[in-house]
């Protein structure tokens, strides 16, 4: 079965209201939607020897996620708390000193364990050493790459000055760095319009990627294959909290289209001597997949608003 392994950031969420924490950031929420929907998968990357820490490896070991290489090190687990403003929610307080404090970077076991997965997935608020980023795009396994909000620093974008002001400094032309080295990109794009969404998703595949993602919340979703684009309208639900919907719209898309393309490099693999398929058979087979994908996402992602916590597990600490 397709096996997902995540690396890189974490963080607990704790809501001011009631004061309940719960296990989360971007690869934490990527390998326990893939548990929940019954893939294996694992997590790797770096949490404190405190409450919060003993919170995110119990919540994820608890979810069906391999958390043995998850590293524990003096300092503060990385967390937030969200507060409430007007209906809409605020993230604040935020410390992640102890991702920064010690940067991932692997031993040629994590190596050969990292291998052993069909897909990894990171994101742009993981903190790695140099050349360990570089070194795990170098292993043959498909990576996928999240860049949140934090790739309208790079656009002429119409956000406003004050939201961009409120993103991490990045370095020059580090999109296309990014997406010369992942296979697949996906972006937050809810501050911009529908144009300037299909706009970046055909820069991040000029770039190198094989096809890139635009999710805009409940406006829909985008994606381009460097063939043509895709459409996906986001499916309404009762939404209890909304926290993590994005990671699992990621997930769910992930292991649905990388499923189906193994089954086609499967079936094209072993029939060449009868012929094997039509190109017009294969290029509507994709196309399909694509849709698939975005479909089962977008029904996954209505799924977890209804789950209080980006995948509950929460605790009064």
């Amino acid at each position: 079965m397709f096996k997902l392994i995540a690396i890189g950031d974490n963080n607990i969420d704790t809501y001011a209201a009631s004061g309940v924490s719960y296990p989360g950031g971007n690869c934490p929420n990527v390998a326990a939607y893939a548990a929940i929907n019954g893939y294996p998968s694992a997590y790797i990357g770096v949490a404190g020897l405190d409450s919060f820490g003993d919170l995110l490896a119990g919540g994820l070991a608890e979810t069906g996620v391999d958390v043995s290489h998850l590293r524990r090190e003096r300092g503060i687990t990385s967390r937030d708390v969200i507060v409430s403003r007007e209906g809409d929610r605020t993230f604040t307080q935020y410390d992640r000193s102890i991702i920064d404090a010690f940067p991932l970077c692997f031993d040629e076991g994590e190596l050969d364990y990292i291998r052993s997965f069909d897909l990894i997935h990171t994101s742009i608020y993981s903190t790695f050493a140099p050349g360990a980023f570089d070194l795990l795009c170098g292993l043959g396994v498909p990576v996928s790459y999240d860049f949140s909000v934090e790739w309208q620093q790079e656009f002429t974008d119409q956000s406003g000055e004050e939201y961009l002001q409120e993103l991490t400094p990045l370095p020059p032309d580090f999109l296309e760095s990014v997406c010369k080295k992942v296979d697949y990109a996906f972006f937050s794009c809810s501050n911009v319009s529908e144009e300037e969404t299909e706009a970046l998703l055909r820069r991040a595949v000029g770039f190198g990627c094989r096809l890139a993602v635009g999710t805009r919340g409940m406006h829909g979703s985008f994606c381009f294959d460097g063939h043509g684009f895709y459409r996906q309208d986001a499916y309404r639900t009762s939404v209890v909290d909304t926290l993590g919907a994005g990671d699992s719209f990621i997930t769910r898309f992930l292991l649905t289209y990388l499923d189906g393309a193994r089954l086609l490099e499967h079936c094209t693999g072993t029939l060449p001597a009868q012929g094997g398929f039509l190109p017009g058979d294969l290029g509507d087979y994709r196309q399909k997949l694509v849709r698939a994908g975005l479909s089962q996402a977008a029904l996954f992602a209505a799924r977890s608003c209804q789950v209080e916590g980006a995948f509950g597990h929460g605790r009064l600490l």
